[in-house]
């Protein structure tokens, strides 16, 4: 188990040398200001701007912003503030994600995550760890 956590470490490092970049820029804040996953949640399915942080499982924190539609999708950007229970470092990482509310709902494993059209580092990083899994 530790070789492949040194392993996917390494493999997100070099994604990031390859790619040139560790982050995506972070959108500026509009729409309304979520404090629960409710919230969020509501804004989400209708496709309304909206940020805020989120801590959906009681120990992970995340913070989420719901830009708009594009591409008949939500576009929403994603970020790590804390990850408490990650088995690797992505605190800090980022992604972009284009994704319909039903393609969510379709999700039943973090493998089925690279199914979706998101870009970025935090991505980059879930990828890598499911191909390690596998």
């Amino acid at each position: 188990m530790r070789k492949s956590i040194v392993l996917l470490f390494l493999l997100v490092l070099a994604s990031f040398i390859l790619l040139g970049c560790t982050t995506i820029e972070k959108p500026q804040a509009k729409g309304v200001e979520c404090n629960d996953d409710a919230c969020f949640a509501t804004n989400f399915l209708s496709c309304e701007s909206a940020f805020g942080e989120l801590t959906p499982d009681g120990e992970n924190t995340f913070y989420g912003q719901i830009i708009g539609e594009e591409d008949d999708k939500c576009k929403v950007y994603i970020e790590v503030v804390e990850a408490k229970t990650s088995p690797v470092p992505i605190t800090g990482l980022n992604a972009i994600c284009k994704v319909a509310p039903e393609e969510l709902a379709k999700l039943t494993d973090i493998s089925q995550v690279i199914t979706l059209d998101c870009y970025g580092p935090l991505f980059e990083a879930i990828k890598a760890y499911t191909s390690l899994q596998q």
